[in-house]
């Protein structure tokens, strides 16, 4: 419990150390691009995917934020599963403004699980969205495997629907 307490800290964190960089020099006028199309999300997540099952992990991380490594290190390159997750759920994030001038940017939110390496469950929350210091999406976090998640429970269904999102997810 703790673990997941202190990734959600890391993602939040770096969502506020991106947004500043991104709003440098923009004046009051800044607003984050809009979440990208799922298309292009998804074929990000599916490089993802395909570089960390090849052990690729310079370019996963050239894919991620730049706690990729951080978060790698603390997850471990040995339980990388050693097949793709299934993606349960799928929803684009708004941006939303907090405050005149500040935002919490959005994206496409994919919900992962699996076994990883040790054939131990993971369930976790990938967003895709642009690039604030460059071209191009990345994902927070590429790191899939080590049960990440944003919070974030706009992908899950409502409550009326009465189940889950992980509910066919290994547990």
């Amino acid at each position: 419990m703790m673990i997941a307490a202190n990734r959600r800290l890391v993602i939040t964190l770096v969502i506020l150390a991106i947004l500043p960089t991104a709003c440098t020099g923009a004046g009051a006028s800044y607003v984050p691009p809009t979440p990208p199309p799922e298309s292009a999300a998804r074929d990000l997540v599916n490089q993802v995917i395909n570089l960390a099952l090849n052990h690729d992990f310079d370019q996963l991380c050239a894919l991620g934020t730049p706690d990729c490594k951080q978060v790698l290190n603390d997850t471990g390159t040995d339980t990388v599963p050693g097949v793709a997750p299934k993606i349960v759920s799928v929803a684009t994030v708004p941006n939303k403004e907090t405050s005149p001038g500040s935002w919490t940017p959005g994206g496409v939110l994919f919900m992962l699980c699996g076994l990883d390496g040790n054939a131990a469950p993971y369930h976790s929350q990938m967003l895709v969205f642009d690039n604030p210091r460059g071209t191009g999406l990345i994902a927070m976090e590429p790191v899939y495997w080590g049960s990440l998640t944003l919070g974030s429970t706009v992908a899950e269904p409502k409550p009326s629907a009465g189940s889950s999102v992980w509910a066919d997810c290994p547990s």
